[in-house]
């Protein structure tokens, strides 16, 4: 669904007027049941130990918040960060849609788990919601791609209360643990509403691709735009960027323009033969197959032969990498404005300083090569051999 979005030519999507600034608030939700009543899969989450990777670091513990199934971009960097030695997935839930969307994605995630050796990673299903943005409507939804291919998966074991499992690993985990948000956040405003005057979120770092800066989808000389998972649902993102987290960093499309894995770095991977890896290119050619978006926007794709633009895979790699983001990425502190729209303004003076808007730690430009070596670590992550963790 994103890839529609990122390419549309609808104009209260990609151009600037008028707007109004949202003031960050939590929306009103409904009580969330905590996990503790839940019963069925919730043993899997006190079973999930704290590990240190092969030079003897404590791994980061993170928890990803995905929409997977209607775009690609989802499936890549769930797979990167299963693969990546330094971090510890310790739960995946599942954002935007009803229950029978929730389901899919689910699905989709217990068969990426269950190629990566890693069914010990309990799967939670999100708050049902498509977002309340003008990107939220239902003539902008589009079938799960993946489901097809997903099914028949094994959803026994799938803890029904994603937000109430999020506070039990935050609760549990002695380190602080990085929430990656592949999605619209209505989860994630979710967990800010349901932890509100409690200091749960001081030790919980978030991640997250969303916004559009400096730059829209296109790259340079482009104007910002409503960023898909910003504009599905402002007032949630607006909500979650507000949330009294440990750190906020994001990936917008400022960055995530042009990152495509393709030549020998894709090919890389079509050699690879790591399970997960195959499972993840299957997936790849039937999303092409199957997606109306990859029929509309990539008529000439060959998933044999290059990635579509990786998006997720910016905001998982920046999530594995604390403090300088491994050196490839230019990192800016910034005050951003939330627009009903889905905007993502610099709230900034004539000379570049920061007023009131919520700050963030965005990554806007890659540095000298840093786009290289970027493609390289990924695909260096992605194929490299992996012992299934016990």
């Amino acid at each position: 669904m994103r890839a529609a979005l990122r390419h549309s030519n609808v104009s209260h999507l990609l151009c600037y007027h008028q707007r109004h600034i949202l003031k960050p608030k939590t929306p009103r939700l409904p009580h969330l049941v905590t996990s503790k009543h839940l019963g069925v899969g919730q043993s899997a989450l006190r079973e999930v130990s704290q590990r240190s990777s092969d030079d003897g670091t404590m791994r980061i513990p993170v928890v990803i918040d995905t929409d997977v199934g209607d775009d690609i971009d989802d499936s890549w960097a769930l797979a990167y960060l299963l693969s990546n030695p330094k971090c510890d997935v310790k739960l995946v839930v599942t954002a935007l849609g009803d229950s029978e969307r929730h389901l899919q994605r689910a699905g989709c995630v217990r068969k990426l788990l269950q190629h990566a050796g890693q069914m010990h990673v309990p799967v939670a299903l999100g708050i049902d919601s498509w977002g309340t943005g003008r990107a939220a409507t239902p003539e902008t939804r589009i079938d799960c791609a993946l489901a097809a291919w997903a099914a028949p998966a094994t959803l026994d074991e799938v803890i029904q209360d994603g937000v109430g499992a999020m506070l039990d690993v935050f609760a549990t985990s002695p380190l602080p643990v990085t929430v990656v948000s592949l999605a619209p956040m209505c989860n994630v405003a979710a967990l800010v509403n349901h932890s509100a005057g409690t200091d749960v979120l001081q030790n919980v770092n978030l991640v997250g691709m969303a916004g559009s800066v400096r730059e829209g989808y296109g790259g340079k000389g482009t104007a910002p735009c409503a960023e898909y998972n910003v504009a599905c649902d402002p007032e949630a993102f607006a909500s979650s960027l507000a949330g009294p987290w440990k750190s906020v960093r994001l990936a917008p499309v400022d960055i995530c323009n042009g990152n495509v894995i393709r030549g020998e770095h894709f090919q890389r991977l079509v050699r690879c033969e790591d399970p997960l890896i195959a499972a993840l290119l299957e997936s790849y050619a039937s999303w092409v197959k199957n997606s109306r978006v990859a029929a509309k926007y990539y008529p000439q794709l060959d998933p044999k032969c290059e990635s579509t633009v990786l998006f997720d895979v910016v905001a998982a790699f920046l999530a594995s990498k604390p403090g300088d983001a491994g050196g490839l990425m230019q990192l800016e502190q910034c005050a951003l404005n939330v627009t009903t729209e889905g905007f993502t303004e610099l709230d900034e003076d004539d000379e570049g300083t920061s007023r009131s808007g919520t700050a963030a730690i965005c990554a806007l430009n890659w540095v000298e090569g840093g786009l290289d070596s970027f493609a390289e670590q990924v695909v260096q992550t992605l194929s490299c051999a992996r012992k299934p963790l016990e």
